[in-house]
């Protein structure tokens, strides 16, 4: 080995052996140093899945009644109508007077109110014999309890005048209308009459007097 190679290796030992000798023992820790200030805040994370829908409430208790409402106006007129009817249907023994009327079938009275008008429809039938004879009939009324009786037109149904000396039912009817006064009241009756102005009877008659009652 070279000289000078062995004058290198002993500084090396020499300078290891002085390390070592220099080196001490570990001593204690020290105090933890303070906090250090907070970071910067993250990124905000990604919103989540909606969560399943929950189940519904129980239905809260009924609340008050409001308030009446206004009164709404008065509603349209209605359609006028019926109000009564007076019927009599009989075979009364009849026997007009020469170029008179007699009234049959009555009905029973009626007491009129406001704005009312009756509806009369009539009719006869009699045994004819005499040739010349006819029958014709009148709706008629009275507001006396038929002691006095109207006719409620001037326009009478003439039936078939008898031509034959052979008996025959000759039939007629009629109608009209009348308006009545408030407050008075009203008896309907059939008004017969032989036409020509001979007279007849008495012969049997029979009739019939419906009078409607309607308000207009």
């Amino acid at each position: 080995m070279r000289s000078f190679e062995v004058k290198a290796i002993a500084a090396a030992v020499v300078m290891v052996m002085g390390l070592a000798a220099c080196s001490g023992s570990k001593g204690t820790t020290g105090p933890e140093g303070t906090t250090g200030s907070a970071g910067p805040t993250g990124l905000t994370g990604a919103t989540g899945l909606t969560g399943a829908t929950g189940l519904t409430g129980a239905t809260g208790a009924i609340g008050p009644a409001g308030a009446a409402g206004a009164t709404g106006p008065a509603g349209a007129q209605g359609i006028s109508g019926f109000i009564a009817t007076r019927v009599n249907q009989a075979s009364p023994s009849c026997s007009p007077p020469v170029n008179g009327t007699i009234s049959i079938c009555a009905t029973t009275s009626y007491l009129a109110g406001a704005n009312q008008t009756a509806i009369i429809s009539v009719s006869a039938s009699v045994m004819m014999t005499p040739v010349g004879s006819g029958l014709g009939v009148y709706p008629m009324y009275s507001t006396d309890g038929g002691t006095t009786w109207n006719r409620v037109h001037e326009h009478y149904m003439l039936s078939a005048n008898a031509s034959s000396t052979n008996s025959f039912v000759v039939s007629a009817s009629n109608n009209g209308t009348l308006s009545l006064t408030s407050g008075s009241t009203y008896v309907f009756a059939t008004g017969v009459w032989d036409p020509p102005g001979a007279g007849f009877g008495p012969v049997t008659c029979p009739c019939s007097t419906t009078a409607t009652i309607a308000s207009h």
